[in-house]
């Protein structure tokens, strides 16, 4: 993994203009491993079995995030949203606010929840071991390791 890789895709999403209504619970630095882990953060990925983007959205994550309903946002459409990365990275914002899930049963939200939430779903996290096995989490804990406060 290359660290200046996941440095500049915090920078971008911290610069990510984000609707006022969504908390800002998933930090820069988590957004970026969760992007590392999804697609190795490429920027440049289209859509491919119905995942588009560097974080690798569905349509249906999307439309559940409500991102479209802010103003901010109201002129992307799935694919133009997913494949932007500033807007992909609203998305996962969006939809981690509406889902805060304790993944681990910790007792807090951390950027391990996140990553569980956008891998397995809001009602999937409880069942991590499934998750815990695929290299997108070997590639998420990998980056973790480099930015262990995301």
């Amino acid at each position: 993994m290359k660290t200046c890789r996941v440095v500049l895709f915090a920078v971008l999403a911290a610069v990510a203009v984000v609707p006022a209504t969504t908390q800002e619970l998933v930090s820069s630095l988590c957004l970026g491993c969760i992007c590392e882990a999804s697609s190795a953060c490429n920027t440049q990925l289209g859509c491919e079995n119905g995942f588009c983007g560097p974080f690798r959205i569905s349509n249906a994550f999307f439309i559940d995030s409500e991102l479209s309903k802010e103003p901010n946002f109201a002129q992307y459409n799935f694919q133009s949203c997913t494949t932007d990365p500033f807007c992909s990275a609203a998305v996962i914002r969006k939809y981690m606010a509406k889902y805060p899930r304790d993944c681990d049963g910790d007792g807090q939200f951390t950027c391990k929840d996140y990553a569980m939430v956008h891998k397995a779903g809001p009602d999937g996290c409880t069942n991590t071991q499934r998750v815990r096995v695929t290299d997108y989490w070997r590639r998420f804990e990998s980056c973790l390791s480099y930015f262990p406060n995301a």
